[in-house]
């Protein structure tokens, strides 16, 4: 899959809806099918990062878990090994162009046609594991804080541990995750201790209502912003090497990545 077909992606009425239809193909046009199929599949995944990762294309969260499939290969028939091959070149061209702006993207569980997602930006998380109450809670919960690889290393291996899971044995969610998405520690401590939240958002706040609502609006006021630049015709690679979002201080923290 070629750079430029990945990062000049605009929005397509399927991108942040449903996956594209393929048009018929002749037996002369093997090629053309191939590139319809790389398009398709370029769309599919861009627009379920722009759905699923808006904050973190914004600059207003440091890391975001993304469950992609990739249905438009259901469309076009092709065999189940060659559509696993193009999976994966997508989500490795994706992870490419993405380095570019410095953000990483990793695949954390594949299983059932399903793909977990991981979604970063280094610089944010480096900060957000400055902060003691971070690395004390995740030392706390199992991790290996010696860096963000050995973090990141971690956190693979309990996903994989929780969707690898059966009925024989049984694997709990790693919410300790949220403290990487941005959630301030002392939300996710109350949450993982079961109290009562105080406010809910895009999570459960434990903490003071008025600056939980307030981070709460403008997260979700961002995201929106990210999907309407997107929906109005802005490309991949603009969205990127501009994000929207601006720091205010009523976040827990302030990644300066902007």
């Amino acid at each position: 899959m070629g750079d430029s077909l990945l990062l000049g992606m605009r929005y397509h009425p399927d991108t942040l809806d449903s996956p594209a239809t393929p048009n018929s193909v002749s037996n002369g046009e093997n090629i053309h099918q191939y590139e319809r199929i790389e398009a398709a599949l370029a769309r599919e995944l861009v627009g379920r990062l722009v759905v699923g990762a808006a904050g973190v294309i914004s600059g207003i969260k440091p890391a975001s878990l993304v469950n992609y499939v990739p249905h438009v290969l259901e469309s076009y028939g092709i065999h189940p090994r060659a559509a696993r091959a193009a999976e994966r070149e997508a989500i490795r061209c994706c992870a490419r162009n993405l380095d570019h702006f410095g953000l990483r993207l990793i695949v954390l569980d594949r299983r059932g046609g399903r793909v977990v997602l991981f979604i970063y930006r280094p610089c944010a998380l480096n900060q957000v594991l400055a902060h003691s109450d971070v690395r004390s809670l995740l030392t706390v919960t199992g991790y290996d804080i010696r860096s963000l690889d050995t973090v990141v290393s971690t956190l693979r291996q309990r996903m994989a541990s929780y969707y690898g899971a059966d009925s024989h044995r049984v694997a709990s969610f790693p919410h300790e995750v949220g403290l990487l998405l941005g959630y301030p520690a002392e939300d996710v401590r109350g949450f993982m201790a079961g109290k009562k939240e105080s406010c809910r958002g895009p999570w459960k706040a434990y903490g003071d209502v008025k600056a939980a609502q307030t981070r709460f609006r403008y997260i979700t006021n961002c995201e929106r912003h990210c999907r309407e630049r997107f929906a109005a015709g802005e490309s991949f690679a603009e969205l990127l090497a501009h994000p929207s979002a601006m720091r205010i201080p009523s976040l827990s923290y302030n990644y300066n990545i902007l």
